[in-house]
């Protein structure tokens, strides 16, 4: 593991990176953490994706208001949750992903694809990418929060839906039953704003299983449920980026 401080236009991002290889040029994957922030859980769901082959990258998007805050030492409260996200918007988020990947590519001289996974907030950053830059390959998204409407808690946040026409890559989105975040109805919603004809859109919804089922350190973990999107995602990531 590496671990690297990236200059962005809004401060100093501290980067996580697994599979650190020099002698083999393989397949990158941004990963990027929830509402709760780089935890030690979120590193070592990055290093378990890094053992399929994968130079695995985690970014601390939290950075603007200090390197690796998390909701666990803010206090995990609705109100820590929301100031994690002060001085977050749209376009810095894409900014971001776009100088971190061009960053990994020349930093690892890397000439392979580079995909993009998400969770929660992660998976709204990951929705993103897929529908704002052109540096990514393919893209999974775990239960995207607030794809349908802007972020109280990021400054001049639009709907991410509104640019879904214009998503150029492979596209998976995981979306459990019992998500209060996005009922049915809102899913549909998605589903027609994010359908290019021009690449894959795969929508799932994931039976009996609720918010953070994907992430062993979350309480809706569903053990069953997240090995089974698991193996989807690593088969959709080996078709995408190999």
């Amino acid at each position: 593991m590496e671990k690297l401080s990236l200059q962005l236009n809004d401060g100093v991002m501290t980067v996580f990176v697994f599979n650190v290889t020099k002698q083999a040029d393989i397949p990158t994957i941004i990963m990027v953490h929830d509402a709760h922030g780089l935890t030690p859980d979120a590193l070592e769901q990055a290093k378990w994706l890094s053992q399929h082959g994968y130079r695995v990258v985690a970014p601390d998007v939290f950075y603007r208001v200090g390197e690796l805050q998390t909701t666990s030492i803010l206090g995990n409260t609705i109100e820590a949750m929301m100031s994690l996200r002060k001085g977050m918007t749209n376009q810095g988020h894409k900014s971001d992903m776009e100088i971190l990947s061009r960053h990994i590519k020349n930093t690892y001289h890397s000439n392979r694809k580079i995909g993009i996974t998400g969770f929660c907030l992660g998976g709204r950053i990951t929705y993103l990418a897929a529908s704002n830059t052109s540096d990514f390959d393919a893209a999974v998204a775990f239960y995207p929060t607030r794809l349908r409407e802007a972020d109280p808690a990021i400054t001049a946040s639009l709907k991410p839906i509104d640019n879904g026409k214009n998503i150029n890559i492979p596209l998976m989105i995981f979306f459990p039953e019992l998500d209060e975040f996005n009922p049915p109805d809102g899913i549909e919603v998605i589903h027609k704003a994010s359908i290019t004809n021009k690449h894959p859109l795969e929508i799932i919804t994931v039976k009996g299983a609720n918010h953070g089922f994907a992430q062993s350190g979350s309480p809706g973990f569903h053990p069953q449920s997240s090995k089974e999107a698991w193996g989807r995602t690593l088969d959709f990531f080996s078709t995408h980026l190999f």
